[in-house]
Protein backbone atom coordinates (compact mmCIF):
# COMPACT_ATOMS: atom_id res chain seq x y z
CA UNK A 1 0.00 0.00 0.00
CA UNK A 2 2.84 2.37 0.87
CA UNK A 3 4.45 1.92 -2.58
CA UNK A 4 1.16 2.69 -4.32
CA UNK A 5 0.87 5.92 -2.35
CA UNK A 6 4.45 6.90 -3.24
CA UNK A 7 3.82 6.26 -6.93
CA UNK A 8 0.64 8.31 -6.76
CA UNK A 9 2.51 11.18 -5.08
CA UNK A 10 5.30 10.94 -7.65
CA UNK A 11 2.86 11.23 -10.57
CA UNK A 12 1.01 14.06 -8.85
CA UNK A 13 4.31 15.92 -8.38
CA UNK A 14 5.34 15.22 -11.97
CA UNK A 15 2.01 16.53 -13.25
CA UNK A 16 2.41 19.68 -11.20
CA UNK A 17 5.94 20.29 -12.52
CA UNK A 18 4.94 19.94 -16.16
CA UNK A 19 1.88 22.14 -15.70
CA UNK A 20 -0.79 19.47 -15.85
CA UNK A 21 -2.10 19.85 -12.36
CA UNK A 22 -5.78 20.58 -11.96
CA UNK A 23 -5.33 22.06 -8.50
CA UNK A 24 -4.14 25.58 -7.90
CA UNK A 25 -0.83 25.59 -6.02
CA UNK A 26 -0.07 28.69 -4.04
CA UNK A 27 3.25 30.44 -4.33
CA UNK A 28 5.59 30.74 -1.41
CA UNK A 29 4.55 34.04 0.15
CA UNK A 30 7.34 34.36 2.69
CA UNK A 31 10.59 32.73 3.76
CA UNK A 32 12.43 33.04 7.04
CA UNK A 33 16.16 32.65 6.43
CA UNK A 34 18.89 33.37 8.99
CA UNK A 35 16.22 34.79 11.32
CA UNK A 36 15.11 37.38 8.72
CA UNK A 37 11.72 37.45 7.02
CA UNK A 38 11.55 37.87 3.23
CA UNK A 39 8.30 38.55 1.37
CA UNK A 40 9.51 39.99 -1.93
CA UNK A 41 9.30 37.34 -4.68
CA UNK A 42 12.87 37.94 -5.87
CA UNK A 43 14.23 37.82 -2.31
CA UNK A 44 12.36 34.57 -1.67
CA UNK A 45 13.87 33.02 -4.81
CA UNK A 46 17.35 34.21 -3.89
CA UNK A 47 17.13 32.95 -0.30
CA UNK A 48 15.81 29.55 -1.36
CA UNK A 49 18.58 29.32 -3.95
CA UNK A 50 21.17 30.38 -1.36
CA UNK A 51 19.91 27.64 0.94
CA UNK A 52 19.94 24.98 -1.81
CA UNK A 53 23.50 25.77 -2.97
CA UNK A 54 24.83 25.73 0.60
CA UNK A 55 23.35 22.38 1.68
CA UNK A 56 26.18 20.29 0.17
CA UNK A 57 29.08 22.36 1.51
CA UNK A 58 27.41 22.57 4.94
CA UNK A 59 27.04 18.80 5.11
CA UNK A 60 30.63 18.31 3.89
CA UNK A 61 31.96 20.49 6.71
CA UNK A 62 30.30 18.17 9.22
CA UNK A 63 32.23 15.14 7.95
CA UNK A 64 35.32 14.15 9.92
CA UNK A 65 38.66 14.91 8.28
CA UNK A 66 40.66 11.89 7.17
CA UNK A 67 44.15 11.28 5.86
CA UNK A 68 43.06 8.15 4.00
CA UNK A 69 43.89 7.97 0.32
CA UNK A 70 40.48 8.06 -1.43
CA UNK A 71 41.72 5.69 -4.15
CA UNK A 72 42.00 2.87 -1.59
CA UNK A 73 38.19 2.66 -1.63
CA UNK A 74 38.11 2.03 -5.39
CA UNK A 75 38.22 -1.68 -6.21
CA UNK A 76 39.29 -1.37 -9.84
CA UNK A 77 41.29 1.71 -10.71
CA UNK A 78 40.93 3.00 -14.24
CA UNK A 79 43.95 3.96 -16.29
CA UNK A 80 45.24 7.42 -15.52
CA UNK A 81 44.48 8.65 -19.02
CA UNK A 82 41.83 8.14 -21.64
CA UNK A 83 41.26 8.98 -25.26
CA UNK A 84 38.41 11.33 -26.02
CA UNK A 85 36.17 10.12 -28.82
CA UNK A 86 34.10 12.99 -30.10
CA UNK A 87 30.33 13.05 -30.00
CA UNK A 88 28.87 12.42 -33.43
CA UNK A 89 25.75 14.01 -34.90
CA UNK A 90 23.92 10.67 -34.87
CA UNK A 91 24.42 10.25 -31.11
CA UNK A 92 22.91 13.67 -30.44
CA UNK A 93 20.10 12.96 -32.88
CA UNK A 94 19.34 9.65 -31.13
CA UNK A 95 19.27 11.35 -27.72
CA UNK A 96 16.88 14.00 -29.04
CA UNK A 97 14.68 11.35 -30.65
CA UNK A 98 14.43 9.54 -27.32
CA UNK A 99 13.40 12.65 -25.36
CA UNK A 100 10.19 12.31 -23.41
CA UNK A 101 7.74 14.54 -25.27
CA UNK A 102 6.00 15.42 -22.01
CA UNK A 103 9.10 17.06 -20.54
CA UNK A 104 10.69 20.38 -21.37
CA UNK A 105 14.00 22.10 -21.31
CA UNK A 106 13.69 25.60 -19.91
CA UNK A 107 11.03 27.27 -22.01
CA UNK A 108 11.36 24.77 -24.87
CA UNK A 109 9.01 21.79 -25.03
CA UNK A 110 10.75 18.52 -25.91
CA UNK A 111 8.31 18.14 -28.81
CA UNK A 112 9.76 21.30 -30.42
CA UNK A 113 13.32 20.07 -29.91
CA UNK A 114 12.37 16.77 -31.54
CA UNK A 115 10.87 18.59 -34.53
CA UNK A 116 14.04 20.66 -34.90
CA UNK A 117 16.29 17.60 -34.50
CA UNK A 118 17.42 17.34 -38.15
CA UNK A 119 18.45 20.99 -38.08
CA UNK A 120 20.13 21.22 -34.66
CA UNK A 121 21.81 17.87 -33.91
CA UNK A 122 24.96 18.68 -35.90
CA UNK A 123 25.34 22.11 -34.30
CA UNK A 124 24.76 20.68 -30.82
CA UNK A 125 27.35 17.95 -31.42
CA UNK A 126 29.86 20.65 -32.43
CA UNK A 127 29.10 22.75 -29.33
CA UNK A 128 29.37 19.72 -27.03
CA UNK A 129 32.65 18.54 -28.61
CA UNK A 130 34.17 22.00 -28.34
CA UNK A 131 33.04 22.22 -24.72
CA UNK A 132 34.61 18.86 -23.86
CA UNK A 133 37.85 19.58 -25.72
CA UNK A 134 38.29 22.97 -24.05
CA UNK A 135 37.08 21.75 -20.67
CA UNK A 136 34.65 24.66 -20.52
CA UNK A 137 30.89 24.46 -20.21
CA UNK A 138 29.32 27.80 -21.08
CA UNK A 139 27.20 29.37 -18.36
CA UNK A 140 24.13 29.35 -20.61
CA UNK A 141 24.24 25.54 -20.57
CA UNK A 142 24.30 25.49 -16.77
CA UNK A 143 21.06 27.40 -16.28
CA UNK A 144 18.24 25.43 -14.72
CA UNK A 145 14.76 26.23 -13.49
CA UNK A 146 14.44 25.20 -9.85
CA UNK A 147 11.03 24.45 -8.38
CA UNK A 148 10.95 24.22 -4.57
CA UNK A 149 8.77 21.30 -3.48
CA UNK A 150 7.36 21.31 0.05
CA UNK A 151 8.60 18.34 2.10
CA UNK A 152 6.21 19.12 4.94
CA UNK A 153 6.78 21.08 8.10
CA UNK A 154 6.95 24.86 8.53
CA UNK A 155 6.18 26.40 5.12
CA UNK A 156 8.37 29.47 5.74
CA UNK A 157 11.50 27.39 6.45
CA UNK A 158 13.75 26.76 3.40
CA UNK A 159 14.96 23.47 4.92
CA UNK A 160 11.46 22.10 4.36
CA UNK A 161 11.78 22.38 0.57
CA UNK A 162 13.38 20.06 -1.94
CA UNK A 163 14.80 21.60 -5.14
CA UNK A 164 13.55 19.98 -8.35
CA UNK A 165 15.42 21.00 -11.49
CA UNK A 166 14.21 21.41 -15.07
CA UNK A 167 17.38 20.83 -17.06
CA UNK A 168 18.74 22.60 -20.11
CA UNK A 169 20.20 21.04 -23.23
CA UNK A 170 23.39 20.42 -21.25
CA UNK A 171 21.57 17.30 -20.08
CA UNK A 172 22.67 15.73 -23.37
CA UNK A 173 26.28 16.40 -22.48
CA UNK A 174 25.88 14.22 -19.38
CA UNK A 175 24.38 11.37 -21.39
Amino acid sequence: MLNKQNIKKTWKLTGMLVGRSTKHHSCISKVIYNNKCYTDEKDICNKLNEHFINVGPSLAQQLPLTRDDPTKFIKHLSPESFIFRGICDEEVSDLISNLNSNKACIGTPAKCIKLANPHISSALASVFNLSLLQGIVKDILKISKITPIDKGGEIFDPTNYRPISTLTLAKFLKN
